[in-house]
């Protein structure tokens, strides 16, 4: 909705909206590709369960018939035709015919029957069955939690890097501007006899370096703007996306704090965790499932037809039993579907380990992520203070002739650098945020009293 309304005001030449981050979220998990395969994976997981519970259930037919038979049969000791009407009346018997080409012609018969199977015993397949459907459609569900926590990480890390991009452009522009008006100075002392010709040659080639990271970085914030598109799963093309620069996550310090004890919270509370556990129970149910195809199956089994012919009363006919079957022998047929599903689990729980040391892993990192970053926004904050002054020094001195056009320069490229560093850390800071709550499995929390919220 958001984004439909921001496209609506493009065509009819109004300014878009601007999106907050919280709308840029709710637009990604309405519109996002990766969402809609998700929620098709567990809208099929739960047909699977549906046809596993079938089983319990009995099978119920109907048939409908009419046909044009014939009942010819010839004796071999006699070679004379005849009809046999046994399978209709067995008084009649045989009806020998005089003449076969006028009265073998056949008959038409009509046919209707109804009949029903229900499994009584199977010892545990059917249980077996939907218990690992059961699983498969838990372990869906935590899969769709998980492109969720994707989706939102990416949308997060796609703002703040277009942010960052639009304030290093700033940056750029700024940078440029102050080369140009170097490049004026220098030309002006050197006209007055104050300067060199390499002074101005310095600025020159200072203001075409400023130029090309002015290009740079405004292909950096299209390129981020391309990727934000595709995080939310809007199309390349169309009218941009215009945001709100006010968003921004809470400080989770009480949380790095206390990360050490909070690293088995994450293993319980990671959606990727949960689904291969649910995945390593459904196998087990399939272990068991494949088991019992070592045992018989008991089935109830009933029936009822009607058959007329033609100019014939209608015979009805019914049967009622229960089969028992056992399979004895069939190849290994069952012994190796035991074997690979049992392969399959080992599998599985390797990969919960493997998981388990990952998520282990990712708070760590981003713990690590987070404490860098933070230092380095205190320590940018400083570098920018001291470049600040030294540049406001390096020109008054250049101007009053004891600063060199080098030490300018110098000053000039230190400052441009500390404010494009404190732009990267300011916003690194905010990735680590957001990538320390996904670790944890707590986006969902990213604006509660517990993780975070934005602020305007």
């Amino acid at each position: 909705m958001p984004f439909l309304l921001a496209t609506a005001a493009a065509a009819a030449g109004e300014k878009p909206t601007a999106l907050r981050l919280e709308q840029l979220i709710e637009m990604a998990l309405a519109e996002n590709p990766q969402m809609g395969v998700a929620r098709g994976a567990l809208k099929a997981a739960d047909a699977r369960l549906g046809q596993q519970q079938a089983g319990y259930y009995p099978k119920i037919a109907v048939e409908g018939r009419i046909e044009q038979v014939t009942l010819n049969a010839a004796t071999p000791r006699e070679s004379r035709s005849y009809l046999d009407f046994s399978s209709i009346d067995p008084s009649l018997g045989r009806v020998y015919v005089a003449n076969p080409d006028e009265d073998m012609t056949g008959y038409t018969r009509t046919s209707a029957a109804v009949s029903a199977e229900y499994m009584l015993v199977d010892f545990g397949r059917r249980n077996g069955g939907v218990r690992s459907a059961e699983e498969r459609l838990g372990a869906a569900r935590a899969a769709l939690s998980g492109t969720e926590n994707e989706t939102v990480l990416n949308v997060v890390s796609a703002y703040f890097n277009i942010l960052k991009a639009e304030e290093l452009v700033g940056v750029e522009r700024e940078s440029r501007s102050r080369k140009r008006e170097a490049v004026k100075l220098a030309r002006t002392l050197h006209e007055a006899g104050r300067g060199t010709v390499g002074d101005v040659a310095r600025a020159e080639a200072d203001l075409g370096q400023a130029e090309v990271e002015l290009t740079r970085a405004e292909n950096e914030l299209q390129l981020s703007r391309l990727a934000l598109r595709r995080a939310v799963g809007v199309a390349p093309g169309g009218p941009p996306l215009e945001l709100s620069r006010k968003s921004r996550l809470a400080d989770p310090g009480r949380l790095v704090s206390e990360l050490d004890a909070l690293v088995e919270r994450a293993i319980g509370r990671r959606p990727e965790v949960e689904a291969q556990q649910r995945t390593i129970a459904a196998t087990q149910a399939a272990v068991q499932k494949e088991r019992a195809e070592y045992r018989p199956s008991v089935n109830l089994f009933a029936n009822y037809s009607v058959q007329r012919y033609e100019d014939q009363d209608a015979a009805a006919n019914y049967g009622l039993g229960v089969q028992v079957r056992w399979s004895l022998f069939d190849g290994g047929l069952r012994s190796n579907r035991v074997g690979e599903t049992r392969a399959q689990l080992i599998q599985e729980q390797e990969r919960l380990r493997d998981l388990q040391l990952g998520v282990a892993t990712d708070v760590r990192d981003a713990q690590q992520r987070y404490r860098e970053a933070s230092e380095r926004l205190r320590l940018t904050g400083k570098v920018l203070t001291a470049s600040e002054l030294d540049l406001k020094l390096a020109r008054k001195g250049y101007k009053e002739g004891i600063r060199t056009f080098y030490d300018l320069s110098v000053a000039e490229s230190n400052y441009r650098n500390a404010m494009a560093q404190r732009v990267v850390a300011q916003y690194d800071l905010q990735g680590a945020i957001a990538r320390l709550y996904w670790s944890l499995g707590s986006m969902d929390s990213l604006y509660g009293e517990d993780a975070g919220s934005v602020a305007p």
